[in-house]
This record gives structure tokens, sequence and C-alpha cells, in this order.
């Protein structure tokens, strides 16, 4: 479905004057640091899907995937599904890249965020359930279409230590608030490419 104001091109908040360094896929792989990467996904025309992962060393990795299709059945991606998280096995950064030829996608923004270990146990804690108990205190599973308002609704209520956002419905608009927040790098992934950016 495409909604007035929404076509663009992707990618369309890179500043024009910036220019990306080539990297290697491998160095997407996870660090020995705690990290907070929000993954904006575009078509050929219009912004179409976002997703959070939160990496830590010490306190594991969640990777929320909002009414997204990795590990359905429909895709011939193995993984088990909880509310949303994809929980075993937790996909890599370069696992998740290479499901994406599955569906529709031109380019995908990744905004990368260093955090500290105290920081993303309070988030992990949030969203998966403490031992003994079934449900998380927060709701992660969503309807389809919300997957930007979710995590940018999720971000701006518990991880205003660490970047600020609004609550948006697009993901293109999620990813122009996330140009300013600071991140540590910017990585833009397509079928050809991937390119670094520091932020400037």
């Amino acid at each position: 479905m495409v909604f007035p104001g929404c076509m663009h091109k992707p990618a369309p908040n890179l500043p024009s004057h910036w220019r990306g360094t080539p990297i290697q896929i491998d160095s997407l792989e996870d660090a020995p640091s705690d990290k907070l990467y929000v993954f904006i996904m575009y078509d050929k025309k219009v912004c179409a899907h976002t997703v959070l992962r939160i990496n830590s060393p010490e306190h594991g990795t969640v990777f929320w995937d909002p009414a997204g299709g990795y590990g359905k059945p429909e895709y011939p991606v193995i993984a088990k599904r909880k509310n949303d998280l994809v929980v075993d096995p937790i996909p890599s950064i370069p696992d998740y890249l290479s499901f994406r030829q599955y569906l529709p996608t031109s380019k995908v923004e990744i905004f990368e965020f260093d955090i500290k270990p105290d920081q993303s146990k309070r988030l992990i804690d949030l969203v998966t359930p403490k031992l003994g108990k079934k449900r998380a205190p927060y709701k992660t599973e969503t309807a389809a279409m919300y997957c930007a308002s979710a995590i940018s609704k999720f971000l701006s209520e518990n991880a205003t230590d660490i970047l600020n956002v609004r609550k948006n419905f697009f993901p293109h608009g999620l990813s122009a608030e996330l140009y300013r927040a600071n991140p540590a790098r910017i990585v833009l992934w397509d079928f050809d490419s991937i390119l670094q950016y520091e932020v400037q």
C-alpha cells in the first residue's frame, strides 16, 4: 500500500554532500561492546519497515521485528518468534540483511548507537519476560503497518538517555530524526554495496 506523501527515493534523509566509505559485511558482526541498532528498510519507492536490535556481550541480544516476516513460514528462514521478538536463533546483522532478498528491498539504513551495559540491560529487560514470567513488561506484539510507530514509541519512552526521537508513523520520518540523534555510525546497505557514514 502506498500512502500519500510517502513517495520518495530510498534513503531520502541522507545529506547529499556526505560520502560513504565502503566496508565489508563482516564488519557488521557483533562487536565486543553494547550497541543499539535501528534498521529502516525501503523498497524502490517507499519506506517499508523498521527493526530494532540491541546487543550486549553481558546481557544478550534482542531482535524486535514488529509485524515483520523473519522466521514466518512463508519465508525460507527458520526461526522462532515470540510476540514479534525473534528468539531462536536471534539473527545477526548479516543474517537479517541476507533475509531481505525475500522481500522487496532497495536499501537498508542501519543506525548504530554506542550504549552502556546498564542501558542495554534496562532495555532488554523491558521486552523480555523475567525468569518464571510469561509476559514482558513491555508489549512487543505489533499490528501490521505499525512497525515504525511501535519502535519510535518504545525509544521515545524508554531510551531518552541514548537518543531523542518522537513517535513516528512512517519509517522515513523516524529515519530523519535518527540522523540528528548522534549515532556512532550509519550504514547504508543494498545488494551491490555497503557504505559507512560518519555523522557530520
